[in-house]
């Protein structure tokens, strides 16, 4: 059956309305879709890498689409008979509209993707611009788009987090070609002396430290998941020093001159974990490390030692060390600090033991606890008769004398000292190791007078190095470990500037800048210093996110009537970083200020090398023969020195522990046939680590099995250990 020319034509223009209609019913929802309601929800920003795609493909579709139903309207183009009637052209119509219809659907279908980046692009448009119509909506759109860019960071180090309270809640391992469909970043591929093997690494996701391009990279960069053209358009600001080559990654400076940081967050924001993060890449650039534990965890030393050792370096934990070290004025501080230092009445004494220890000192520096013994003993031989006169004189009825008094005096400090002091410990200037771990509990008195005392020798030896010296000092909580006579703010800023001078890096942490000093003028200081600023989560940050500047910005005034509506509004100068950004912040996020710059990232969390240098020097120069209690030698390449334990998840509480020998080099997770325990849980998420997880166990380390965020189970505990017993019968450990 056929119509007229004239009817084909108007029976093409009603199917092809009906095909634009169709195609537009699908669209119309998308945009509908983003009320106010989901534009505020973190998920709503999410993006993926292959998400353009998805959107091509969609077009693509659309295009087919419309091609099939262009090829069904076609022949009705065709004319034929002028006397067909209205009836006869409805029938012919009904069906082909069904069909157009359907085909306009499936086309709207393929411009959902489009239709939704589109709108959301828009919106974050508006957002950028401070024009969307409520205030409260603007304030909770650029908190979903500040945590989505958090959330995707995350995402991309293969971290788990709990979006209801930013909590790291697990990490999940995926095999290398779902990485790559994911266009998730792939883990550099560890040299091995055996053939394929490092192509197993791939599996594993990015960890510090992580080298890029020649550089060691600790942090991944926060960017806004949708960007409009005027963003993506905009000068780049990149943090002078701190940049990697392509500004997606926070490198460690290769000058250790600019190793100088001021690390702030409250107690569980990730601070230590990013300390350890740059103590593993300033070894790996060759230099040594000292680093002075002011929380005083032993725990967290032997895990920070265990990475450094399986990373082929030598590491120190505590040991004595050796306060005797500099000129004679510069030890009679040091003891004076720990003897103390009194205001009124008392401080005639102290200037009495200060006095004493001078003239103890005039013909020879003291060398040890020894030797200040004898010299108190031996009082004629190291004083003048003049002053053997004085010192020696009694003082009351019962014959003491000063020399007796301040002797009494020094003795008595120093004598809480003794089990912390040696002769031939420990200096500033020969660590003893690569890497020095010092852990100092500051509720022990006398261990808090020791990080004070080497907290000022450190002071002292940067002000005596007579040319640059590359290596790293980081202090933990170091405003617990400076005494009360003292401003911690002062202390910071002298280390600060004379460190820069001398190529030595530091490292400060502290809970608060207010916490390091209540005086502006130390604080100041201290920032102008030229140290680069960290801030993770903050109850008080407005000190520190002040140092970040301000910006300018609109301040929205709502309508009388409706209260929340834009009406008018006035540009003031508010935070850069806004404080309330920053009490919020995830666990493991960070904001890096420096050079006028900042720049939002997410920590790279640390992770063992399975692979160690081809050529290893040591950063200081250590016995070949180590004597009994230092380091034992590092394992051949290709002998079995650990395992790493994988638990698997199979099915809802349903689990696998397989043990994977690994050597100096690389894990040997292709086995064929490796040692394997089943076991069932009813422990659940996030109580558990999610559908994977990793441990290390060694022979000559005391394993704990989990880690900081998880406390596994007590089938989870028998199930490693019943594999890992299997294991050392298989491989000899």
């Amino acid at each position: 059956m056929s119509v007229s020319s004239y009817s084909g034509f108007i029976a093409v223009v009603l199917l092809a309305v009906v095909l634009v209609v169709g195609s537009f019913v699908v669209p119309i929802l998308v945009a509908g879709f983003a009320s106010s309601r989901v534009i505020t929800k973190t998920r709503y920003w999410l993006t993926f890498t292959w998400w353009p795609w998805v959107i091509v493909g969609g077009a693509i579709f659309t295009a087919v689409m419309w091609s099939l139903a262009a090829r069904d309207v076609a022949p009705l183009l065709g004319a034929g008979q002028p006397d067909e009637g209205p009836a006869q052209m409805a029938q012919i119509l009904g069906g082909h509209a069904m069909i157009a219809g359907g085909l306009g659907l499936l086309a709207g279908a393929g411009l959902g993707p489009l239709v939704f980046a589109a709108r959301r692009r828009r919106v974050a448009l508006r957002t950028l611009e401070r024009r969307l119509p409520d205030v409260k909506m603007q304030e909770d759109v650029e908190k979903a788009r500040k945590r989505a860019a958090d959330w995707s960071a995350a995402g991309q180090l293969r971290l788990q987090m709990d979006p209801r309270n930013g909590k790291i809640v697990g990490t999940k391992q995926i095999g290398r070609a779902a990485r790559w469909v994911l266009g998730l970043p792939v883990s550099q591929r560890v040299a091995s002396s055996r053939p394929g093997r490092a192509w197993a690494e791939l599996r594993r996701p990015i960890r510090a430290p992580y080298g890029r391009n020649g550089e060691w990279v600790f942090g991944l960069v926060q960017r806004p998941t949708v960007r409009t053209w005027r963003e993506r358009l905009a000068d780049k600001a990149e943090v002078r020093d701190w940049t990697a080559k392509g500004g997606r990654f926070l490198k460690w400076p290769e000058d250790s001159s600019a190793w100088r940081v001021l690390l702030l967050g409250e107690a569980g924001a990730g601070k230590t974990v990013l300390l350890w993060v740059w103590v593993l890449c300033a070894v790996m650039m060759k230099a040594p490390v000292v680093l002075i534990d002011g929380k005083g965890i032993h725990a967290d030393a032997e895990r920070l030692a265990g990475m450094l050792r399986r990373m082929g370096r030598t590491v120190q934990i505590g040991g004595r060390w050796n306060l005797f070290t500099g000129s004679a004025a510069q030890i009679t501080e040091k003891i004076m600090r720990i003897v103390g230092e009194s205001a009124g009445e008392g401080q005639f004494y102290s200037d009495e033991a200060r006095d004493l220890l001078d003239l103890l000192q005039v013909k020879a520096p003291l060398s040890s606890m020894q030797d200040l013994e004898t010299r108190l003993i031996e009082l004629p031989r190291w004083l003048s008769s003049q002053m053997l006169a004085d010192f020696g004189a009694p003082i009351d009825k019962s014959g003491t004398t000063k020399a007796m008094r301040a002797a009494a005096k020094i003795r008595g400090r120093m004598r809480n000292l003794a089990p912390f002091l040696g002769e031939d410990g420990w200096t500033f200037d020969d660590l003893g190791a690569d890497v020095r771990l010092v852990p100092i509990r500051p509720s022990l008195a006398a261990e808090r007078i020791l990080g004070d005392v080497m907290l000022a020798d450190l002071r002292q030896w940067l002000g005596a190095l007579t040319e640059p010296r590359r290596m790293l000092c980081v202090v933990d909580e170091f405003p617990q470990l400076v005494s009360t006579t003292t401003d911690p703010g002062d202390l910071a800023a002298s280390l600060a500037e004379t460190g820069r001078s001398q190529g030595v890096g530091l490292v400060l942490a502290a809970q608060s800048l207010p916490g390091i000093s209540g005086d502006l003028t130390f604080r100041d200081r201290l920032s102008s210093s030229g140290i680069a600023v960290v801030i993770g989560r903050s109850k008080s940050p407005e000190a520190a996110v002040s140092l970040a500047g301000t910006v300018k910005r609109m301040e929205a005034s709502g309508d009388a009537s409706e209260g929340a509506e834009l009406n008018t509004g006035r540009a003031q100068d508010t935070y850069a970083i806004a404080p309330q950004d920053v009490r919020e912040t995830w666990d493991g996020a960070f904001y890096l200020i420096q050079g006028g710059r900042h720049t939002p990232f997410r920590a790279i969390p640390p992770e063992v090398l399975t692979s160690r240098p081809d050529v290893y020097v040591p950063a200081v120069d250590v016995d070949e023969d180590p004597d009994e209690g230092e380091q034992p030698a590092a394992a051949a390449a290709d002998a079995w020195i650990g395992l790493e334990v994988q638990l698997q998840e199979q099915g809802e509480g349903r689990w696998t522990a397989t043990a994977w020998p690994s050597t100096a080099e690389f894990i040997a997770d292709d086995e064929v046939d490796p040692a394997r325990v089943a076991f069932t849980t009813t422990a659940t998420a996030p109580a558990v680590p999610v559908g994977e997880w990793w441990s290390s166990w060694r022979p000559e380390q005391e394993t704990q099995w989990g880690a900081a965020r998880h406390s596994l189970p007590s089938e989870w505990i028998a199930a490693c250990e019943r594999v890992v017993g299997q294991a050392r019968q298989r491989y000899d450990l």
